[in-house]
């Protein structure tokens, strides 16, 4: 009898082992992927697609790549080119590589403001860089709001941005006369 009931006792002790090792790999797997959700979730959004059929996975990135090297190209065009021994700076050809030459602008135009109040570099950023005028007192704290709500808009922007939409927002860029 207490044979018998170590054998129940072995079988069921064998039995939980066999499902916790059965379990185990799945567990960890689904505990690694919750605790990097957010790392995994930037990732799939950098992906150009992602296929899943019976051949296995694919992962297709020339569509990033194309639209990266297109705003190389943009950015390129950019560049100060010289002609009859003078430098002229080109307009980009795209909406979205203008917008990201117009970042660029604001923020030197607010590193300029800086060095004309006398302000040191200090921490970079174009927000860090509104902190300190209007802690300074070089600039109003609706104008710094204003500057943060265009870098705003233009941070989300992508690429099928249209040109009305860029003479808008070149538009109130002017209208801040930084």
């Amino acid at each position: 009898m207490m044979t018998l009931l170590i054998e129940e006792n072995n079988d069921l002790i064998s039995s939980i082992a066999e499902l916790i090792g059965a379990v185990a790999w799945p567990t960890t797997l689904l505990a690694v992927l919750y605790i990097f959700r957010n790392g995994f979730a930037q990732a799939l959004k950098r992906m150009g697609s992602f296929k899943a059929d019976t051949s296995g996975f694919s992962i297709d990135f020339n569509e990033q790549i194309d639209a990266a090297k297109e705003l190389f190209e943009d950015l390129k065009e950019t560049a100060t080119a010289k002609s009859g021994g003078q430098i002229q700076p080109l307009k980009p050809r795209t909406p979205y590589a203008q917008l990201v030459n117009l970042k660029s602008e604001i923020a030197n135009d607010l590193d300029r403001l800086a060095r004309s109040a006398g302000m040191d570099k200090g921490p970079g950023g174009i927000n860090n860089r509104l902190d300190q005028l209007v802690g300074s007192g070089h600039m109003e704290y609706a104008k710094a709001e204003m500057v943060r709500t265009l870098v705003g808009v233009i941070a989300s922007a992508n690429r099928e941005v249209t040109q009305a939409q860029v003479d808008r927002i070149e538009a109130m860029f002017k209208d801040l006369n930084l």
